[in-house]
């Protein structure tokens, strides 16, 4: 509830009194004129907003405005002077531009001491998560794995992927895979590194699989044990984009798994009786999605 009060209701309060208060400031070298109020309202949900419209001339010509301000809550914003029409009321009309116009309505000094500090919390934030990433493309840069490393394997008919090395082949049934009592043969690529592994199997199923049924299978899988942090999950329809180009994978879907025992990022893809399971443990990003990018369609994809 605090993160829908901070986005709907405090952050668009805190946007216009900041917005408000930019524009009080610059208006004051502007030209007065009268005004007549033509309409007031109170809309809104998550935060409330006074809404007031007028109209007003310069060199003879009519022109409309409308002064917009945010309010935390019903409260606050019935306590907004109420303009019936026809109500006469003086605003500031930047002579540069008549159709700018602006109402200099009271404006508590209590909004600006609410706001500021709220302002300062979110630029601090928005600045951490920039020096966040900055920290995270050093780090990357420096322990990435050389392109010359990557070695291609075929993966399947359909796939190829590319290991970080050599990676070491094995084969056979795997009864931990069954599904439903269907056990699986499979084919699998492992390459360890520092301790990590880059993984890439392929189970074929005697009949086809319901995806939802292997997505759950995999889940519970993974993540047995009450002190692991939740699975996180996404669904992956089509791959995007792969190497500049996008293509997709006709009556195949999947999803996308992050789970610890330790860190495991994994896309499953289920495709009739083909379950391919890509995953690694390995702790640079850019390395990771490499990876998974590395499936490339070798024949009868487009």
């Amino acid at each position: 509830m605090g993160n829908f009060y901070i986005l709907f209701t405090l952050l668009p309060c805190v946007i216009g009194q900041l917005q408000e208060r930019w524009l009080r400031q610059i208006s004051k070298k502007w030209i007065t004129r009268d005004a007549t109020v033509t309409e007031q309202t109170l809309t809104g949900v998550w935060t409330k907003t006074v809404e007031i419209c007028y109209q007003f001339e310069v060199a003879g010509e009519t022109h409309e405005g409308k002064f917009r301000r945010r309010y935390q809550s019903k409260n606050s914003a019935d306590s907004a002077p109420i303009y019936e029409p026809g109500a006469r009321v003086e605003i500031r009309v930047d002579p540069k531009n008549p159709n700018r116009s602006y109402f200099p309505l009271p404006l508590s000094v209590w909004g600006l001491l609410y706001a500021a500090p709220i302002a300062a919390l979110i630029i601090l934030a928005v600045l951490g998560g920039v020096y966040t990433r900055i920290e995270q493309q050093r780090f990357d840069a420096k322990h990435r794995i050389p392109a010359s490393e990557w070695k291609r394997v075929r993966y399947s008919r359909l796939f190829n992927i590319s290991f970080p090395g050599d990676a070491l082949y094995s084969s056979g049934a795997v009864k931990q895979m069954a599904i439903d009592g269907s056990i699986p043969q499979y084919d699998s690529w492992v390459v360890r590194r520092e301790g990590y592994s880059f993984e890439a199997v392929l189970f074929e199923y005697p009949a086809p699989l319901a995806p939802d049924t292997v997505f759950s299978f995999v889940r519970r899988l993974n993540h047995g044990g009450t002190q692991q942090r939740p699975t996180v999950e996404s669904p992956l329809i089509y791959f995007g984009l792969k190497a500049g180009r996008p293509f997709t994978w006709p009556e195949a879907t999947g999803r996308l798994f992050g789970y610890s025992q330790p860190d495991w990022t994994a896309e499953v893809y289920v495709a009739g009786r083909s379950v391919y399971v890509i995953s690694t443990s390995w702790y640079v990003q850019s390395d990771v999605r490499a990876f998974f990018d590395s499936l490339q369609p070798a024949e009868g994809l487009n």
